[in-house]
């Protein structure tokens, strides 16, 4: 029997599920509910094929060890991540961010933090747009999953991730394959220079010499329980400049625990 047909005759133990999320939940901070242990089982099955692991407990076992867990537990966190997004999501915030900075930061070099960048989209959105205004600006650009990492530091998307984008905004920014056949397009060099791709887990401090002017932390919260979001927020208002602004996911609340985050918009608030 190969070993995917034995993954697919196998079936991952609930007791082993609730192990492996354990691992995940004091690693990352990212709760697992109960109804995620399809989707916990589907993913893992191609791991366990490029493994050449043909039962979930051989799998399991892997974490039993120091050097197992180590080698592995990267892994299992990329394969459990969602990494759900778009150029130019939930735009309003955009749209905020670039009158913050023309009517309040004006000249000054501002400092971004993109918490939870996925495969990079947002960073780079958030660049176009300070670009076009002139803005005097850094990005550091953080995610916990190594995959996704990689993707946005390549800045290399399917041409159709840009269909909805103008076509001002397309020529200026993305350059398209030497290759006619390819639909791949790739960040322009220049947007590219003004982001710093690093890996981080939130539910860690970042270590930085400085602190950020606006932070975005959008549709991160929502994977984690109430202690780890309250984690995540004071590592990350740790970083955040007095007076400075914090954009959350639309679906996102949490002002009413943290009582010196000041409502300004909808998922927007400002740190005093």
């Amino acid at each position: 029997m190969t070993v995917l047909k034995s993954i697919f005759n196998d079936k991952l133990t609930k007791s082993d599920y609730n192990f492996l999320r354990e691992i995940i939940y004091n690693h990352s901070g990212i709760f697992l509910a109960d109804n995620k242990y399809v989707m916990v089982s589907a993913r893992l099955v191609k791991r366990l094929k490029n493994l050449q692991i043909d039962t979930f407990k051989k799998y399991v076992e892997l974490f039993r060890t120091k050097k197992g867990a180590d080698q592995e537990i990267p892994y299992l966190i990329n394969l459990i991540t969602t990494n759900k997004t778009d150029f130019f999501r939930e735009s309003t915030h955009i749209d905020l961010l670039c009158k913050f900075v023309k009517e309040i930061y004006k000249c000054q070099q501002i400092k971004i933090w993109s918490a939870a960048c996925s495969t990079g989209e947002e960073p780079y959105s958030l660049s176009i747009s300070l670009y076009e205004i002139g803005a005097n600006y850094s990005i550091l650009a953080t995610d916990i999953d190594t995959n996704v990492l990689e993707i946005a530091s390549k800045g290399i998307y399917d041409e159709t991730k840009i269909n909805n984008l103008s076509d001002d905004i397309k020529k200026k920014y993305f350059l398209k394959s030497k290759d006619s056949s390819s639909n791949l397009i790739k960040v322009a060099p220049f947007l590219n220079d003004k982001v710093i791709f690093k890996y981080h887990n939130l539910v860690c401090k970042l270590d930085t010499q400085y602190k950020f002017d606006i932070i975005f932390l959008r549709n991160a919260l929502i994977y984690f329980d109430q202690e780890s979001q309250n984690t995540v927020i004071n590592n990350v208002l740790a970083n955040l400049k007095k007076g400075g602004f914090i954009f959350l996911g639309h679906s996102e609340s949490i002002a009413y625990r943290f009582p010196n985050l000041h409502f300004v918009a909808n998922s927007v608030y400002q740190y005093l």
